[in-house]
């Protein structure tokens, strides 16, 4: 198998992402909150060569949603949570299109389904990195997961 989506496999997560995204609601959240520190923290040292470019954008998007979650960030328009959530959900998932226990591409999927949510939210990860870590960029590296 290559390292890259087949046409078919990107149409089938580009309709999930479409459909998932959709129907988030409150449980769905709270599942990324509790869910998404144990997966990132597992992978923190060992992160996936397919996610590796992709790693500060999905920690960035875990704590958006949690800062969302706990009201300490309410200013983001819904359709940006759900779109985060639709694509940690999947990520935090074993079941994928591609399994993640499968060497070298078993996260291709998700960095796929992570790029088609960081293209939907656009400048609202930038505002909340903004938000977050203010001026220093540093501050990311101070995250606790």
């Amino acid at each position: 198998m290559s390292e890259e989506l087949n046409p078919k496999q990107q149409k089938k997560l580009e309709d999930h992402f479409e459909k998932k995204s959709k129907n988030v609601d409150e449980k769905d959240i709270k599942e990324v909150v509790d869910s998404g520190a144990a997966k990132i923290g597992v992978l923190e040292n060992d992160i996936p060569d397919a996610l590796e470019s992709l790693w500060q954008d999905i920690k960035d998007m875990w704590n958006m949603v949690k800062d969302y979650w706990n009201k300490k960030y309410p200013d983001v328009p819904f359709g940006t949570i759900a779109a985060i959530v639709t694509a940690l959900l999947y990520f935090v998932s074993p079941i994928d299109v591609i399994p993640d226990f499968i060497p070298v591409v078993g996260y291709i999927d998700d960095a796929f389904i992570v790029t088609l949510a960081l293209k939907m939210i656009g400048k609202d990860i930038e505002k909340y990195r903004s938000w977050k870590y203010g001026d220093n960029p540093d501050n990311m590296a101070m995250q606790e997961y």
